[in-house]
């Protein structure tokens, strides 16, 4: 007879499990040279935005999970980490595994309404396959007054993805210039 610590041990490696065999979904296109970016928006998510203990936040785009062990490192938070990449997924699992991970595709963000405080996307908005589905997707997961972080690489034009984010009803919007990259913060 199995006592109930092993029960949701056992049910914890099936859900893994089926992370690791499972294909790659579409949420955004890859590329190498958004490695770049990605290093410095995890530098300016970890060094010049505050996160509350304990708060939940999802990071959308885990890049193997690095950035936000740093987070968790500084502030303790509950990090729900979604990506397309069973690889990534893996790899991140095995070297953080006290985060919770799914997988995900451009049109569901798998978790319940008002769920979130933060919501870091890490991909840069012009390799999401679809702004405006993923974007509804963060407005439904994000509790009342939360934020999510994401960016634009610099040498993309803001002003449309403003605009569109304006129209999802996401209109407290804070642009800053760091690096190479245009960061959007947004307050729901």
């Amino acid at each position: 007879m199995m006592n109930k610590s092993e029960k949701k041990l056992i049910k914890n490696w099936k859900k893994k499990m089926q992370i690791i065999q499972s294909d790659d979904l579409l949420l955004y296109h890859k590329k190498f040279s958004y490695l770049l970016f990605i290093n410095h928006f995890s530098d300016y998510v970890t060094k010049y935005q505050n996160y509350d203990y304990l708060k939940k936040v999802l990071c959308i785009g885990c890049y193997h999970g690095h950035w936000v062990n740093r987070i968790d490192q500084q502030t303790n938070i509950k990090a729900f980490i979604v990506d397309q990449s069973p690889k990534l997924l893996t790899l991140s699992m095995h070297m953080y595994p006290h985060f919770s991970y799914q997988l995900m595709d451009h049109q569901h963000i798998p978790y319940k309404d008002k769920k979130f405080h933060y919501t870091i996307i890490n991909i840069p908005l012009d390799a999401l396959i679809d702004v405006e589905s993923t974007f509804k997707e963060v407005y439904r997961v994000l509790k009342r007054k939360g934020q999510c972080i994401c960016y634009i690489r610099r040498i993309t034009k803001v002003e449309r993805y403003l605009d569109l984010l304006n129209h999802l009803g996401f209109n407290n919007l804070h642009v800053t210039q760091y690096k190479s990259i245009t960061v959007i913060e947004i307050k729901k």
